[in-house]
């Protein structure tokens, strides 16, 4: 594996009158919390791969729904493509789920926001992490049955 990096830079287009910049989206939603806008981060190339691969396909599918699954062994960054695929993509607009197997994989992208989740209790845990389109698959589920 390689150890080359590269910035990742697949930006919104400027005549998207809905882009905001990360700064503009750490508006309020509810008592006391906040959505903090995560910053672009360095890929290695099959990350730039991976992520770019994602964002054209939701281009192309969103229509009509789009799903991918991407699979790859421990420790070569899931996370950090899953996020910047989430970046890119709600900076122009486009509503984003990532649903996760743990409350524990909820706590690191928390991490990666700023947020100390060692320090929350499990329902602030939840309701930050829905506001960043963070959910495990109970969590998800149940948000869909009351509605949310």
């Amino acid at each position: 594996m390689q150890n080359d990096t590269r910035s990742s830079s697949l930006s919104p287009s400027a005549a998207n009158p809905q882009h905001q910049s990360g700064s503009d989206r750490e508006a309020g939603s509810g008592a006391g919390s906040s959505v903090r806008a995560l910053a672009p981060v360095t890929l290695r190339p099959y990350q730039v791969e991976a992520v770019e691969d994602a964002v054209l396909f939701v281009f192309h599918r969103v229509a009509g729904g789009a799903r991918r699954l991407y699979a790859a062994p421990t420790g070569t960054g899931k996370g950090t493509i899953e996020l910047e695929v989430y970046r890119r993509l709600t900076e122009v607009g486009v509503t984003v789920q990532i649903i996760t197997p743990s409350l524990e994989v909820v706590r690191g992208f928390l991490e990666r926001y700023g947020y100390e989740p060692e320090a929350m209790s499990q329902a602030e845990l939840i309701r930050t992490a829905a506001l960043h389109g963070i959910a495990t698959p109970v969590t998800y589920r149940n948000r869909m049955l009351k509605g949310e």
